[in-house]
């Protein structure tokens, strides 16, 4: 896929639309066999359960088309960013975390891509999260619901594009 034209807004915009559509159709052009297969998402118990289990639902589904391979989220839930950190470094190997987290200090941004120096991680901040929540269900997403699921779940997850991403 070629690049944009210009570093303009807009054609950044069209690219990573084409983009989002190309991965959607035809997943990932090379994924290695050690593509790592589980997703640690570490959320805030303040963000709420149907929230936490839609996030969930979209990172799995996402991530599992793309590379062509079942990925499987565990979902980490504590009540507060500390009591996550902690659940995190007890893993026993570092992989992919996705941590949403409160933004009230620009710098807990850069602090854990520090202080988790061995994982892969994805940040959202718990605003993102809540403005895209807005249009969610009020009830947790359901496996057997495919067609319906697939499309709330492209709605949904339209926000959080970067996730899983290098």
């Amino acid at each position: 896929m070629r690049p944009p034209e210009t570093d303009g807004i807009n054609p950044m915009k069209a690219n990573f639309r084409h983009r989002e559509k190309c991965l959607a159709k035809y997943g990932g052009w090379y994924v290695p066999q050690t593509v790592l297969r589980i997703v640690h998402l570490a959320i805030r118990r303040d963000c709420g359960e149907v929230t936490a289990s839609w996030l969930a639902v979209g990172i799995q589904k996402r991530l599992s088309m793309w590379a062509k391979k079942q990925i499987n989220v565990e979902l980490i839930c504590e009540d507060t960013l500390d009591a996550l950190k902690k659940r995190l470094r007890q893993v026993s190997e570092p992989a992919l975390a996705v941590i949403v987290f409160p933004d009230d200090d620009p710098a807990t941004y850069h602090d854990l891509e520090y202080e988790f120096d061995d994982w892969r991680i994805k940040r959202i901040t718990e605003r993102q999260l809540v403005r895209k929540a807005a249009q969610l269900p009020d009830e947790e997403p359901a496996g057997s619901r495919s067609n319906s699921l697939h499309r709330e779940n492209a709605l949904w997850m339209t926000g959080f594009s970067n996730v899983g991403t290098p």
